[in-house]
């Protein structure tokens, strides 16, 4: 079902260490899709990717985000 107010983002986040055995959090943008359903079906078709699947689901991430709406920043911003 397509959410026409809308879209369906999937990301990508997992941990592991680089050279010096420090904790490296790493992220990859998936993609944009007009249903839950369809960012699913992206999910299960990388799930048996290389490199992909050798890491949980719960890596994948799904957020939805809704069409001319301003998420945050609606009073500005500051430097801290």
């Amino acid at each position: 079902m397509k959410d026409s107010n809308g879209f369906y983002i999937v990301d990508y986040v997992y941990e592991t260490e680089d050279e010096n055995y420090t904790d490296v959090e790493c992220y990859a943008f998936i993609g944009i899709f007009s249903s839950k359903e369809k960012a699913n079906n992206a999910i299960d078709h990388l799930m048996s990717q290389i490199g992909f699947k050798d890491h949980s689901r719960e890596c994948f991430y799904i957020s939805f985000l809704e069409l001319d709406k301003t998420l945050e920043w609606k009073s500005g911003f500051t430097r801290e």
